[in-house]
């Protein structure tokens, strides 16, 4: 059946790598606005630049882009009820996260955190399902996001390049990000994680040689980082990705693995020593310095204990107040099964994770729906492989998880509006062909 999107464009190069370029000025004027409201949250640009500092940029613009969304979407005659499961079960998270604030034993902090982190993000997945109507629209989204990361990922390189961003952390030089949201080596290797799943999927799916190479570089930054981070996590979450995506290739398995072995083959000795080292005490247990391993089992043995004491859960980031109230340690738990579940007990924990698999099953239905659809079509090429994205990276946020914290962080919120505008953009598809 032929794509009525792409009937709709009436373009008779449709397929052509200059259309994917034109896309990106095709985009209705909100789209834009939510792709640079993303592009500015990723860069913290009201950190970077003091003058949005003092106007209070991110809450302003983001004020002035919600309101817009608003109105956008109670006009909207495409709003559609097929979700219905994804979105019931995101709003009862919402509220479950807001009863465990309410209730929780460190407040104050619950509080910021809810409103910060919970209610804010979650404003993301609607901006991005609101401002998109077409598919000209979710392409500007999705490049102001891949933008914002290049930039990262390059501030990341250079930063490793003349070491401006790297210092010593636990007996090794470990590259740090250039933003405070990703400060960290290990959140900064996550990051860099993240951006693979999208990087080597659309890669696949775009014909523009423009494209490619910076998609190319995006990759090519991320695996830097990945490596300079020190990260035993990211390397974890790498080899384990790969093999998944492996696994989901119909096709190329074997030339994709043996291109891999040349590439590790060809590198191996570029590789400073600390890292090699580095990624050897993932099996051996030994480390330089800092002992993190004892640490995190430590943190472990006192989650639960914690857990024991209070079966129901202790707040949204309440762990840290409670665990030194009762251990005389803070830190926090540096798992992300182990936060869910101290932090909005067991009801929380299913809730949480049944709404990553519904959303994960929101994708793989998108899948199967736009299967439906013209099978040469570039635009559905780019939305098909967007829904794997989407899939692969709430994979590797959950491989992540096993030795970081991610509760409250923008992944889950992205992957929803990303899903929930594809979603919308197959249901005004669907719409039309009965037209």
């Amino acid at each position: 059946m032929m794509n009525n999107l792409d009937r709709k464009l009436e373009a008779p190069n449709i397929n052509t790598a200059a259309y994917e370029i034109r896309s990106f000025f095709r985009g209705q004027p909100l789209a834009y606005c939510v792709g640079f409201y993303i592009f500015a949250f990723y860069l913290e640009l009201h950190f970077r630049i003091p003058e949005l500092q003092a106007i209070r940029f991110q809450f302003t613009y983001g004020a002035f882009v919600g309101i817009w969304c608003l109105v956008k979407y109670f006009g909207d005659s495409n709003k559609q009820t097929q979700f219905n499961s994804v979105t019931k079960t995101t709003f009862l998270l919402i509220f479950i996260l807001g009863i465990y604030t309410i209730f929780s034993m460190d407040r104050q902090e619950s509080i910021r955190v809810y409103n910060d982190r919970v209610i804010k993000f979650a404003l993301i997945s609607f901006f991005i399902y609101a401002a998109t109507e077409k598919i000209e629209d979710l392409r500007v989204i999705v490049a102001f996001m891949l933008l914002a990361w290049l930039k990262i990922g390059q501030e990341g390189f250079f930063g490793w390049l003349t070491g401006s961003l790297m210092w010593e952390n636990q007996g090794i030089q470990r590259l740090h990000g250039s933003t405070a949201m990703y400060g960290h080596p290990n959140s900064f290797s996550g990051f860099a994680v993240g951006c693979l799943p999208f990087a080597v999927y659309i890669l696949m799916c775009v014909k523009s040689n423009l494209l490619r190479v910076g998609l190319l570089t995006l990759i090519l930054f991320s695996l830097i980082i990945i490596v300079t981070t020190g990260s035993r996590t990211g390397y974890v979450a790498v080899a384990l990705g790969t093999c998944y995506f492996l696994m989901k290739l119909k096709t190329g398995k074997f030339k994709i693995f043996l291109l891999g072995i040349a590439i590790i083959a060809a590198t191996f000795n570029f590789v400073p020593a600390e890292y090699k080292e580095r990624f050897g005490s993932i099996f051996t247990g030994q480390e330089k310095e800092g002992g993190s391993s004892e640490k995190r089992k430590e943190i472990i043995a006192d989650a639960i204990k914690l857990y024991i004491e209070h079966p129901m859960g202790v707040g949204v980031q309440a762990f840290s107040k409670v665990r030194y109230e009762m251990f005389g340690r803070s830190q926090n738990t540096h798992n992300l099964y182990l936060e869910v579940l101290t932090n909005i007990g067991p009801i929380g924990f299913f809730v949480f994770f049944y709404f990553v698999f519904k959303l994960i099953k929101l994708n793989a239905m998108n899948i199967k729906n736009l299967g439906k659809f013209d099978a040469d079509s570039l635009n559905n090429h780019f939305l098909i492989n967007l829904s794997k994205a989407v899939i692969g990276y709430l994979f590797i946020r959950l491989l992540l998880g096993l030795f970081g914290m991610d509760l409250y962080e923008v992944y889950w919120w992205v992957a929803l509006g990303i899903a929930l505008a594809v979603t919308k953009l197959i249901h005004i598809e669907t719409r039309k062909s009965h037209e």
